[in-house]
């Protein structure tokens, strides 16, 4: 028999727009946690898996402390040069008189003699080429030797005698210069004067700080070098003796001393010497 009443009509939509898909047999782990808000610049470096199996060593530090600094200068064994020493023997040296005989007078002309010789023996120890010339100055200069052997300049000094008188700077230069004209060409030259007092002697009427001025420039303009050391008889240095010599008479420096300190000079000025070129 046919139904009372016909069924109802199906839905215009399906319930689900199609059907589920197979579940996946390897869902995904929990989902990550929220990203932090500062991120590193960049990722660490991934573990060496071959470690080093100690770590490196540092630099070990000097068993011992470094050497005192020599006594000669560095720059010592470079140099070859021939040398005039121009030694006052002015009335200055020994102004209280001579109490020592004739021949070394008093104990400023002693320690000058031991200061020259000490000098020309350290310097003629360098590994060098070098010769020595001796010239010494009162009223009148003197040369005692032309260039020779350290040896032989130590022999010629110790038999210096003291002669008084005034200070003729100016011929002492120009005499030591002349001792140096025969100096081979290789070789550098200097005057070292060692001197009490201001030039005193007069030439042609000229002042004697003048004319002493012109044989120093002469001198210089020649090439050699001219080292003056001032010894004061008092204990303090006159500035403008000092100043004098520097300016007008040096290569751009002098010392300065008294007669008890000259040793104590030496090591400065062989420096200052062996390092000149």
């Amino acid at each position: 028999e046919p139904t009372k009443q016909p069924t109802m009509a199906p839905t215009q939509k399906p319930p689900t727009l199609s059907p589920t898909h197979i579940p996946t047999s390897k869902p995904t782990p929990l989902p990550t946690l929220d990203p932090t808000t500062k991120p590193t610049l960049q990722p660490t470096q991934t573990p060496s898996n071959k470690p080093t199996s100690k770590p490196t060593n540092t630099p070990e530090p000097t068993k011992q402390p470094t050497k005192a600094p020599t006594q000669k200068p560095t720059c010592a064994d470079k140099l070859n040069f021939n040398m005039c020493i121009a030694m006052d023997m002015s009335d200055s040296v020994c102004s209280s008189g001579c109490g020592e005989g004739v021949a070394f007078c008093c104990s400023n002309f002693s320690n000058m003699i031991n200061f020259i010789n000490g000098l020309i023996t350290e310097l003629g120890g360098l590994k060098t080429d070098h010769d020595f010339s001796v010239v010494h100055f009162g009223t009148t200069v003197t040369v005692a030797s032309a260039l020779e052997s350290w040896r032989e300049t130590i022999e010629t000094v110790s038999q210096l005698e003291y002669t008084g008188g005034g200070t003729n700077l100016a011929d002492a230069i120009s005499s030591c210069q002349l001792t140096l004209a025969i100096s081979p060409p290789d070789r550098n030259n200097f005057i070292v004067i060692i001197g009490v007092g201001m030039p005193s002697v007069s030439v042609l009427g000229v002042n004697p700080q003048d004319v002493a001025a012109t044989a120093a420039m002469d001198a210089r303009n020649q090439g050699t070098v001219i080292v003056p050391i001032l010894i004061e008889v008092n204990t303090s240095v006159d500035d403008s003796q000092l100043t004098y010599l520097v300016d007008e008479i040096s290569s751009g420096h002098a010392f300065a001393s008294d007669f008890d300190d000259l040793n104590n000079l030496q090591d400065s000025l062989l420096e200052h010497l062996s390092c000149l070129e």
